[in-house]
């Protein structure tokens, strides 16, 4: 009974792997892995598929095939996902456009995904991101949105602006009967 792998490490976003055992005699899983590995045989090769790790944590498992009295154990290991927050996913402007701030928080590299519409602009430094308006002449608010990516994480910021306030008149003169 001969089996080529007893250790798999996986990055987070998961992946296959296959394995060939060698026995002379039937073998069989075991022990099976936890919900988010899958293993599945055909003939003498095994398949094995991990589901991605979103969370911000290493995970292990194992899984067992024996054959007669033998058996061996495959350890699984896989790395965490990226954690990825924001201080604020939505944003709110007046009419005149302005900027504002917000803090990117990641366990990992992360970037722009999403750009904004030609009356937003974008600038990053650090782990913030500032967002300034051009100044919205519709009398019609407008929205939009941005996202900020890291690895197989995406956030999206909505960004609401007022729209132009035209004035009303302080005091309107009524002509008219009135009803008795």
């Amino acid at each position: 009974f001969f089996f080529f792998f007893q250790y798999v490490s996986l990055g987070a976003n998961g992946g296959n792997r296959t394995f060939t055992v060698s026995s002379s005699a039937a073998w069989k899983i075991s022990v099976n892995t936890a919900s988010w590995g899958h293993l599945s045989r055909s003939g003498n090769t095994l398949y094995l598929r991990v589901d991605a790790n979103n969370s911000s944590s290493s995970r292990t498992d194992y899984f067992t095939i024996s054959s007669g009295s033998k058996s061996i154990r495959v350890d699984i290991s896989q790395g965490k996902g990226n954690s990825l927050t924001v201080s604020s996913e939505s944003l709110s402007f007046p009419s005149s456009g302005g900027s504002q701030t917000i803090t990117v928080n990641s366990s990992s590299s992360w970037r722009i995904g999403t750009g904004t519409y030609s009356w937003g602009h974008l600038t990053t430094a650090g782990n913030s991101v500032t967002v300034s308006l051009d100044t919205n002449v519709s009398t019609e608010s407008r929205t939009d949105y941005f996202t900020v990516v890291s690895g197989n994480k995406s956030l999206k910021i909505n960004i609401r602006q007022e729209g132009k306030n035209v004035g009303v008149a302080s005091s309107y003169k009524m002509y008219g009967t009135s009803r008795s």
